[in-house]
């Protein structure tokens, strides 16, 4: 892989960085466009050193508010404003808080993914890097273990700059993230965060769900 790219790891998620994602780099964005069209993709295989192979269905891509986890749900009712969906896929958060007559901005690395978006209706779509995004948003939105793209501990500091830069005043962050200690104890622990500021000190964990295996 050439040094304009790299693959990083947080949380089981491959993040991949890089000025544009080709097609035959980006398994994400032709599995989401694959089933757009032909709705005959099935799965997505996940793979990482931390955890035995894993598959994640790609109609859990494409799925409806009411089909969505209550984490999920919770924040979508909490998102107003300018809203920011961060790697947003096929578009499912925003498609929700479209209909709801709200004003969100999607954004995906994947060329793939955002003409998808289009197809499905989201109307403001951007193929778009989020630490090169300009603008202000009041909610920011990281769903589905969003906070992926920051890629390595390394790169929190960047991912913190770029947030105080993009949200604004009295805006929040909206974001879910998996404990990989699920790995060694068999428990699986989502936490939801709000943050009406960034700093270390106003991030606050809102709600914890705990499901033992």
């Amino acid at each position: 892989m050439s040094s304009e790219s790299h693959q990083t790891r947080l949380n089981g998620r491959v993040a991949i960085e890089m000025d544009k994602v080709n097609s035959k780099m980006d398994p994400m964005g032709r599995a989401i466009a694959d089933y757009h069209k032909t709705k005959k993709a099935s799965k997505l295989r996940v793979f990482s050193p931390m955890f035995e192979e894993d598959e994640i269905p790609l109609t859990t891509l494409f799925r409806s508010y009411d089909s969505m986890p209550k984490i999920e749900r919770k924040a979508l009712d909490l998102a107003k404003e300018r809203i920011l969906d961060v790697g947003a896929g096929a578009g499912c958060h925003s498609l929700v808080l479209q209909e709801r007559g709200l004003d969100v901005t999607a954004i995906d690395i994947s060329s793939l993914s955002v003409e998808t978006m289009k197809e499905r209706g989201v109307k403001k779509v951007l193929e778009q890097d989020f630490f090169t995004l300009e603008g202000q948003y009041d909610t920011i939105l990281m769903l589905m273990n969003g906070i992926g793209i920051v890629g390595t501990l390394e790169r929190m500091p960047e991912f913190f700059r770029q947030l105080d830069k993009i949200l604004a005043p009295g805006g929040q962050v909206l974001c879910d993230s998996s404990d990989n200690s699920y790995v060694f104890d068999n428990v699986w622990i989502g936490k939801f965060f709000a943050s009406s500021s960034i700093n270390a000190a106003r991030t606050v964990a809102v709600e914890i769900i705990v499901q033992t295996r």
